[in-house]
């Protein structure tokens, strides 16, 4: 199995790290709780398990078969992990626990039911398909992990919880790494966790967005990353909405996606990114990365209580617009000038 949208899985793991010390007022008696993760043959397995705690907004990740020290309290849990004999296939799930004393609860793969998720049209031979889901809270919580995997290896526990929802999709990227298009379809199973999913999305409504990546201040192997970000108060819907892929410059490219605000940007020696823009269905976007022509931006230093300022980042930019899209650059020769800048500011 290929997988080269990754991003979706560092962000259900790193963007709810910025919350774990939001909590408030800490309970005055602390449980253990342990979770146990078996896979689809009752074999225990290792998982990380991410519990927030829905008064005080305590959040933590935790590992499965160890006891862990919590304050007492009610917690929602969500996890995803895989399959000891299959290592591929992917279990996501989520239930809420009452942490006082000493507290066991269990994931069980064997109840889970497989997510099927397919588009059509198909996009034919060439294409690598696979299945992604993330398993979310519906309060919007910082709780949600997911993952992806080849079709019929990808399983849900399912749960008539109302606090839990499911993302899901149907990506299709090309065999051959050095070009191609990208398709993404998703969906939303809300109100509880289901049991299992077989779905077709049509493609039909699609936006698509015609990337020209040009060899302009950039070359070479760049990251290039599309994004989405919730039309509405939903969060979960962006784990699903990613893609994260390499490719040699110059390169040309159409990610076909749902309708909804998308940002696309390129890592490389410069790290080029526009801001978030709405894309309608059925329409085709044309934005093109790396123009040839950059220069200075319109920011000048500038002193302030007797001290310098340079500015520490946006040195340099595209100037077109792009119709889209708004590109900036932060060379890695900025280093160096930022040194000399500090180096500035402690002789002035």
């Amino acid at each position: 199995m290929r997988r080269t949208s990754a991003v979706a899985g560092v962000m259900a793991v790193l963007a709810p790290l910025l919350l774990a010390g939001a909590s408030g007022a800490s309970a005055t008696t602390n449980g253990s709780l342990t979770v146990t993760t078996l896979d689809r043959n009752g074999t225990s397995v290792s998982a990380q398990v991410e519990v927030y705690n829905t008064s005080t907004h305590d959040f933590r990740i935790i590992d499965s078969g160890k006891a862990t020290s919590l304050p007492d309290g009610t917690y929602e849990a969500v996890t995803v992990f895989q399959n000891a004999a299959s290592p591929y296939a992917e279990i996501v799930a989520g239930h809420t626990v009452t942490v006082s004393g000493t507290v066991k609860t269990t994931f069980d793969g064997r109840q889970g039911r497989p997510v099927n998720v397919s588009l059509s049209p198909d996009p034919g031979s060439g294409y690598d398909h696979e299945v992604v889901g993330y398993v979310c809270t519906a309060d919007n919580g910082p709780d949600a992990m997911g993952g992806w995997a080849d079709p019929g290896e990808f399983y849900v526990i399912p749960s008539t919880n109302k606090a839990y929802e499911l993302a899901y999709g149907a990506v299709y990227e090309p065999t051959v790494t050095s070009g191609g298009d990208l398709y993404l379809n998703s969906a939303m199973h809300t109100g509880g966790l289901p049991s299992g999913v077989s779905a077709t999305l049509s493609r039909s409504g699609l936006t698509a967005i015609h990337v020209s990546a040009r060899s302009g201040p950039d070359s070479g192997d760049v990251m290039f990353s599309v994004d989405s970000t919730p039309a509405s108060g939903d969060f979960c819907p962006t784990y699903v909405n990613q893609f994260q892929f390499q490719r040699t410059l110059p390169n040309y490219f159409t990610v076909h996606g749902p309708a909804g605000p998308w940002q696309v940007s390129q890592d490389g020696h410069d790290f080029i990114y526009d801001e978030f823009h709405t894309y309608k269905a059925g329409q085709t976007t044309s934005l093109t990365l790396g123009h040839a022509a950059w220069g200075p931006m319109g920011r000048l230093p500038y002193t302030w209580y007797h001290h310098l300022y340079l500015g520490s980042v946006n040195f340099f930019a595209d100037p077109a617009d792009g119709r889209h899209i708004i590109r900036f650059a932060f060379p890695k020769r900025e280093q160096t000038l930022l040194e000399a800048a500090a180096r500035l500011r402690e002789l002035v």
